[in-house]
């Protein structure tokens, strides 16, 4: 349970710190907003939904190159395994 809460701290605080970062470079508050554009894509391009293996040949290769893929699969396997076990 602590490994689940730190890994999701971690990966919040990722998340968040790039746009903070976004916001100290640029100062401009449309910017800021306008990099999530970028990221809120790589949210659905994930094994969230569906399986990684009943994807798509182009998503699934999508997927595979997603780094939050694997944080979101590590998340889960995680506790799927705790409430198993």
């Amino acid at each position: 349970m602590v490994l689940l809460l730190v890994l999701s701290a971690l990966w919040g605080v990722a998340y968040a710190g790039i746009a903070i970062a976004m916001a100290l470079k640029t100062k401009n508050v449309q910017k800021t907003n306008a990099s999530f554009i970028i990221f809120f894509p790589l949210l659905f391009l994930t094994p969230n939904f569906v399986p990684l293996d009943l994807l798509a040949g182009s998503l699934r290769a999508g997927a595979r190159v997603n780094p939050v893929t694997y944080i979101i699969t590590g998340l889960r396997d995680l506790v799927l395994y705790h409430s198993l076990h």
